[in-house]
């Protein structure tokens, strides 16, 4: 098995630190069940970008690629649910392909006032409820097989997606991607792994509205250090970081005119970028 590039991240980075590295994935021993539950994936995200506060993890078996992708952060999940995100995998073998997927937004980009009720921890979150009345669509081209509008129902050898919430709100995101669909029919996984693939998440920015006076943009003018710091203050990941920004009920607040106070960088595009080996299963 190839040398792993041992890589630390520390909470308070920011950007992609470890986006010129790449190393072989962990070996899936046992197919993962895709519900967006990530309990069955049994240990934290080894890859975490302090600029998009998304945490992810690779995997693969002889048959699939499995991706999992962690958002903590509750206004990190709502530029998600407005702006939808990107998902983009580009392989260097002989025939190179570039495949994407492509999460529609499930919630108006124009925000919807809560009922001014505090979304309590413990409570389904707000976000989920309304992901279950109105679930985002997902679109996918670049695939060997499978293109267009994915089906809500679980097909053999396709293309599986899943989102979910746990019980303290943080919001998951399960895929498999059947490596036929990256490498087609009768590829050979030891050649295959020889050449790295390069792995795109990007968040979407949302629709920014346009500023009223000075006041008001100075008032969503958060610096991208600012909620780092802040979120990073619970630990890594963001987990129990205080929560800055955005609307009344999902971490937020408003001015005295009862206008909503929205970040900066809700309105951003921002990227990230991982390079990596299949594993073989190979010693």
């Amino acid at each position: 098995m190839k040398k792993i590039i041992s890589i630390v991240l520390l909470p308070f980075v920011s950007g992609c630190l470890f986006a010129q590295t790449y190393n072989t994935i962990n070996w899936q021993v046992t197919p993962l069940k895709i519900d967006g539950k990530i309990t069955d994936w049994k240990s934290r995200p080894p890859y975490f970008d302090s600029k998009t506060q998304l945490a992810f993890d690779i995997r693969n078996d002889s048959s699939n690629l499995y991706i999992m992708v962690k958002i903590p952060d509750p206004m990190t999940q709502l530029k998600i649910a407005r702006g939808g995100i990107n998902l983009d995998l580009t392989t260097k073998i002989k025939t190179a392909r570039k495949a994407s997927m492509v999460f529609l937004p499930f919630l108006n980009n124009k925000y919807e006032k809560p009922d001014g009720k505090p979304v309590e921890e413990k409570q389904t979150p707000l976000l989920k409820q309304k992901y279950m009345l109105m679930p985002t669509d997902v679109e996918v081209w670049g695939f060997a097989f499978t293109k267009g509008l994915l089906e809500s129902n679980i097909i053999i050898n396709t293309i599986v997606y899943a989102i979910d919430w746990d019980s303290t709100g943080i919001m998951s995101i399960e895929i498999k991607i059947p490596l036929r669909e990256l490498f087609g029919n009768n590829y050979n996984l030891q050649k295959v792994a020889e050449k790295q693939i390069v792995l795109r998440l990007k968040e979407n920015g949302i629709e920014n509205p346009k500023l009223e006076n000075a006041a008001s943009a100075a008032d969503m003018d958060h610096s991208r250090e600012t909620r780092g710091m802040a979120r990073n203050n619970g630990g890594l990941y963001g987990e129990g970081g205080n929560r800055i920004g955005g609307p009344v009920g999902l971490g937020g607040s408003q001015n005295d005119q009862g206008q909503i106070i929205e970040p900066s960088w809700m309105y951003e595009t921002q990227s990230i970028r991982q390079s990596f080996l299949l594993n073989t299963k190979s010693k």
